[in-house]
């Protein structure tokens, strides 16, 4: 049996088909797989309560030192919340969101079609070619 045969031989039936949106399926997975723990660490530093003093160890009194001691305590709790590392967080966020954004809009383009597999077109030869023909192209 001979190469053209192998493929011409079938040629009333679907051509073989492949599906490169597989790639895309998966960065999309990979891309969600980062982006939730990221959210999740960016939006408990914004929405998480300011944590409380330990009542049992402190004794706080509504006095203006106690007050001003309380204040203190929160603006370091703030301040460390709120650093370069939390923006850097951010920032590849929306990196990772735009990322996915692109990859979902390839997905869309693809619209679950598989595309043709012809050998004759890999080899960039025509349909009618010889078998010495394609053999020649093969090498």
């Amino acid at each position: 049996m001979s190469f053209r045969e192998n493929f011409t031989r079938e040629e009333q039936k679907d051509d073989l088909q492949y599906d490169d949106s597989a790639f895309h399926t998966f960065a999309a997975t990979i891309l969600i797989v980062m982006l939730l723990p990221l959210l999740y660490y960016i939006f408990k530093r914004f929405f998480v309560s300011q944590e409380l003093l330990n009542e049992t160890k402190y004794k706080n009194c509504q006095c203006s030192i106690c007050k001003e001691k309380i204040k203190n305590h929160y603006d370091s709790i703030k301040s460390k919340n709120y650093n370069y590392k939390f923006y850097f967080m951010i920032l590849l966020a929306i990196g990772i969101s735009y990322l996915l954004f692109e990859t979902h809009n390839e997905m869309i383009k693809s619209d679950g079609k598989l595309k043709n597999f012809t050998p004759y077109d890999i080899l960039e030869i025509p349909t009618d070619s010889t078998n010495k023909e394609i053999k020649k192209a093969y090498r």
